[in-house]
């Protein structure tokens, strides 16, 4: 959408465009996916925003957070008037997933795992995570937070199983590792 304010005056954008294409190739690139599987947001903070806002209605719906953990999936849910259930991790800081399968509930949404954990820094399970997907199918999002996962010891990501779980989401973010 090009903004022409006198005669003769042309492509001149108003706003810049909200995914940009040079920068959506890029991270494709980098991360080795396909562009139908890739939103720009400007940080993982937003895309939690953005998930909540799209996904869940105020005061009907809830989230699923696997304390201790990162507090925005909390934060943008309180914003938003999205109840939060919590499931605890493992003594060992893993995913307690038959928990969440029984914690979850029509009205459950999204279900935040961040791997590698903020605060533990511990990654999760793939076997897990994909646990997850397949039982909540068609009723959850399952939110995989890889902010920390280029400090993780071995980088066991998820990305790869994109392909086979439509309710597979995976945040990441540059400005951890690739900040200046």
């Amino acid at each position: 959408c090009y903004f022409e304010p006198f005669v003769g005056a042309e492509k001149l954008s108003r706003y810049p465009d909200q995914q940009p294409q040079k920068l959506v190739d890029a991270l494709c690139r980098l991360y080795d996916v396909s562009s139908r599987n890739m939103a720009v947001t400007r940080g993982a903070d937003e895309a939690i925003d953005c998930l909540i806002r799209a996904f869940c209605t105020p005061f009907q719906d809830n989230v699923i957070i696997c304390p201790p953990t990162f507090a925005m999936y909390e934060h943008s849910a309180n914003i938003h008037g999205i109840e939060v259930k919590e499931v605890p991790l493992t003594e060992s800081f893993g995913l307690d997933t038959n928990q969440v399968k029984t914690v979850q509930d029509k009205g459950t949404k999204i279900i935040f795992v961040c791997s590698p954990n903020n605060p533990t820094g511990n990654l999760m399970d793939v076997e897990d995570i994909l646990v997850l997907c397949k039982s909540l199918q068609d009723m959850a999002l399952i939110v995989v937070d890889e902010t920390y996962i280029d400090y993780a010891k071995t980088r066991a990501t998820i990305l790869p199983h994109l392909q086979n779980n439509p309710n597979l989401v995976v945040l990441r973010t540059l400005s951890k590792s690739h900040a200046a």
